[in-house]
């Protein structure tokens, strides 16, 4: 998921953050799970590996949100 900040990601709030996390949450595999973790962390710390499959990206810089039910 992409959460979209106008070149100003100091700006996103934290309710913003949380209902994206809800929104992956709610859309991936662990959505009937009662407890979610996801990650978080900007555009430029996201990379495909060179020959790896399509859909496939690692990140650094990374946060979490830890969700509950």
């Amino acid at each position: 998921m992409v959460l979209m900040t106008m070149n100003q990601p100091q700006r996103v709030q934290m309710p913003d953050l949380i209902y994206a996390a809800q929104l992956a949450k709610r859309h991936s595999s662990q959505k009937h799970s009662g407890y979610v973790s996801v990650d978080y962390t900007l555009k430029k710390y996201v990379r495909k590996p060179r020959g790896s499959a399509p859909g496939l990206a690692v990140y650094t810089h990374e946060k979490t949100l830890h969700l509950e039910e």
